[in-house]
């Protein structure tokens, strides 16, 4: 997938998938998952969360499933879905504060400031120089009503955009979505 090869990728996982025996959980699995990357970045959603979908079903302990085809469903602004995967994701992994300041993203989108507050926050808590969660919790905020608290978090986050942010080896999308 790193050389931007995405077509052959998939040709490949198919090809890997007509030969892997069915106990292979793990294998298929790992094999649906780069397919579902691949499609991601071809932009076919539908086919890439079907296969999110299928390596859940064969493996359903694996955070980084939940956390991708959740990704997809906040970029189609799909956010009960985009949560509910979210919420898998942080059953399996409650200490990965990433999840969190995603999921508060798709809790915005849907409608719900306050959960997303709580989100923002732990994810503040364990990123303190993120500008952009501190833009993430202001908009909470402001469709919460609290505006002071608002102008404040807006005031830290550009004085945190002058540092360096987050560090992270996630890949891009999932740093900030």
């Amino acid at each position: 997938l790193e050389t931007g090869q995405f077509a052959l990728a998939i040709a490949d996982c198919d090809r890997a998938l007509e030969l892997l025996p069915p106990e292979s959980v793990w294998e298929i699995s790992a094999t649906l998952e780069i397919c579902g990357c691949a499609k991601v970045a071809l932009g076919e959603d539908d086919d890439a969360i079907a296969d999110f979908t299928r390596a859940i079903k064969q493996s359903d302990g694996y955070v980084w499933l939940y956390r991708e085809r959740a990704t997809v469903y906040l970029r189609r602004n799909d956010f009960t879905k985009a949560i509910a995967d979210f919420d898998s994701a942080i059953k399996l992994t409650p200490d990965d504060v990433t999840l969190y300041d995603q999921r508060g993203r798709a809790l915005l989108g849907s409608g719900q400031p306050e959960r997303a507050i709580s989100d923002f926050t732990k994810s503040i808590d364990e990123f303190p120089n993120d500008p952009s969660v501190y833009e993430d919790r202001a908009t909470a905020y402001e469709q919460n009503g609290r505006t002071k608290l608002a102008a404040a978090d807006r005031k830290t986050g550009n004085h945190r955009n002058h540092g360096l942010g987050r560090p992270s080896n996630l890949p891009l999308e999932f740093q900030y979505i």
